[in-house]
């Protein structure tokens, strides 16, 4: 039992000098750059069919914006364009570098999000937090 404790110490102690001499890159989760500065200009918001219209708040839009990984000056850019677009249709895409980078869709009480870079989640709108989504059953893999 003690040469696991040791283990375990000596691993611990090895991730904290790691962290501590700032060589931590490795360490971080990489996710592709959403928010690069080439790509940033290209993104637009497109309205899409199919959801239930509804009137986001402009604090939850930034909530949402920044959770797929959006810095503030693309929130600011994209915002209201896709409050508007969700008010009118319940349905929307940002696109951008040719191809559809996150998708959105009200469903009843939830705002559905389907991002290319930071995966999905669920926005519960009556109680306004994200709700993780659940894994998809082993059959449909």
């Amino acid at each position: 039992m003690r040469v696991g404790r040791r283990y375990i110490l000596v691993l611990l102690l090895v991730v904290l000098a790691v962290e501590a001499s700032g060589c931590n890159d490795g360490l971080k989760p990489r996710w592709p750059a959403f928010g690069h500065k080439e790509q940033s200009k290209d993104l637009q918001v497109e309205q899409r069919v199919g959801g239930q219209a509804v009137d986001l708040k402009a604090d939850e839009i930034g909530r949402i914006l920044r959770r797929i990984g959006l810095p503030d000056e693309q929130i600011l850019r994209l915002g209201q364009n896709l409050r508007d677009a969700i008010r009118a249709t319940g349905a929307a895409a940002i696109a951008g570098g040719g191809q559809l980078q996150v998708m959105f869709a009200v469903n009843e009480d939830h705002l559905f999000v389907q991002s290319r870079s930071q995966g999905s989640f669920i926005y519960d709108l009556k109680e306004k937090r994200f709700i993780p989504v659940p894994p998809m059953p082993a059959e449909y893999r």
